[in-house]
């Protein structure tokens, strides 16, 4: 969706009521609850840009595509969030 829209990476503004929220485990298998913020992609991985809700700390995740979709759910609402941003729509099929 984003290289239809001429676009690599993109910056939620629309989402303070319902952000994207997805968690993470860092190397000690500790979870972090975090807000995405956006997201950017390239030929083979995305980059998930996202605050951690506790300490508001700027992170960001990146993977080959495969991997984040083990996490199919937060795809599916960054997808959303992403078509709410570009296009003023959600829930909508692709």
């Amino acid at each position: 969706m984003l290289y239809a829209h001429g676009l690599t990476e993109l910056t939620f503004t629309s989402q303070d009521e319902d952000p994207v929220w997805v968690i993470w485990f860092n190397d000690d298998g500790e979870p972090y609850e975090c807000w995405v913020n956006g997201i950017e992609a390239t030929d083979n991985k995305l980059t998930v840009l996202a605050t951690i809700k506790d300490s508001l700390e700027e992170v960001t995740c990146e993977s080959p595509f495969e991997l984040g979709a083990s996490n199919i759910d937060w795809l599916n609402e960054m997808y959303e969030a992403a078509k709410l941003e570009l296009e003023g729509t959600k829930n909508v099929e692709p």
